[in-house]
């Protein structure tokens, strides 16, 4: 983590002279450079293979185990070292129940810095049409 911080302060730097050179210049341009997680599919040659296990949720309490709580802390470190420009998948798996979804997300925003995640539905099981995720399928439930 270190690491990554002290190549954002470069950059920083790096950023803060070459717009003192634009303005002695004469130039009136802004020079920013954004530093963020890149992915092997982007670049097999010059990045490596992903070395962490993905983030599989069933429920609330795989969000408050010890284990996913460490892994929250450090990519909520990232998000600050990043300035937000990142963002954490979790891996839905078993039943998608709109309400325990909800609690989940509730859970995350009210509880992580990680203002940019997604939720990857793939690995969910039953019925996937909307209106049954929402509650409104042939139960006639409108609620």
């Amino acid at each position: 983590m270190e690491w990554i911080r002290r190549s954002q302060s470069d950059v920083g730097g790096f950023c803060n002279t070459q717009e003192t050179i634009f303005k002695s210049c004469g130039m009136p341009m802004r020079f920013q450079v954004a530093v963020a997680s890149a992915f092997v599919k982007f670049g097999a040659e010059a990045l490596s293979a992903r070395s962490y296990r993905k983030s599989m949720v069933r429920g609330l309490g795989d969000l408050m185990s010890d284990e996913m709580q460490s892994f929250l802390r450090v990519r909520s470190e990232l998000f600050d070292v990043f300035r937000g420009g990142d963002r954490v998948r979790f891996f839905r798996q078993g039943e998608a129940d709109v309400r325990k979804v909800l609690e989940e997300w509730k859970f995350l925003l009210s509880t992580a810095f990680v203002p940019v995640f997604t939720y990857d539905f793939r690995g969910v099981s039953g019925d996937l049409r909307l209106t049954s995720f929402f509650g409104r399928g042939d139960s006639g439930d409108k609620s």
